[in-house]
C-alpha cells in the first residue's frame, strides 16, 4: 500500500481556496491508496466553506451527494482555540466527535447538537442553543465531506 503522509496543515498566509485544494488532493491520494479505486472525486469527496448563522439547524447543501463522513473546523484567529467536529453515518447516533486544541492542550468529546444529520445533499449543523461551534453566528468554517 502506498505510504500516505499526515493531512496538510494550513500554511501561514495561505488562501482558503489553496488550502482546501491541498486537502482535496491529500484525500484523493488517501482514498485511492486505501480503496484501490480511481481518484477520490469519483468516490464523492467535497471540500467547502460556510458561515455559521447561530441557529439550531442550518442546512449546508449543494455538495452533490449524501456524505458518509463530515469533518468541520473553524477558522481560528491567530493563536486562538480551534475546534474540529466530525460525524460518521453509521456510528455515534445523534453524537458527533469534537476535538479542541488551545495553548498546546487538546481535549476530545462526543457531543450531541453539533452535527445534527448527514443529508441527501449535505449536512445540518447546530449551535447547541448557545451560539457555539460548528454554527456560531458569523464564524467561518471549512468542511470535508466524503460519500
Amino acid at each position: 500500500m502506498e505510504q500516505i503522509d499526515r493531512p496538510p496543515k494550513r500554511n501561514e498566509g495561505e488562501s482558503t481556496d489553496d488550502f482546501l485544494k491541498r486537502i482535496e488532493d491529500y484525500f484523493d491520494r488517501f482514498y485511492s491508496a486505501a480503496f484501490k479505486g480511481g481518484p477520490a472525486h469519483s468516490r464523492n469527496v467535497k471540500t467547502g466553506t460556510y458561515t455559521g448563522d447561530g441557529t439550531i439547524g442550518q442546512s449546508i447543501t449543494g455538495i452533490g451527494f449524501e456524505p458518509k463522513y463530515v469533518r468541520i473546523w473553524n477558522h481560528p484567529a491567530a493563536e486562538a482555540n480551534m475546534e474540529i467536529h466530525e460525524k460518521l453515518d453509521q456510528t455515534w447516533g445523534d453524537y458527533a466527535g469534537m476535538h479542541r486544541s488551545w495553548d498546546g492542550n487538546t481535549q476530545h468529546y462526543f457531543n450531541d447538537s453539533r452535527i445534527n444529520s448527514l443529508d441527501s445533499d449535505g449536512f445540518t449543523v447546530d449551535d447547541d442553543g448557545a451560539d457555539a461551534h460548528p454554527n456560531k453566528d458569523g464564524q467561518a468554517y471549512d468542511y470535508l465531506a466524503i460519500g
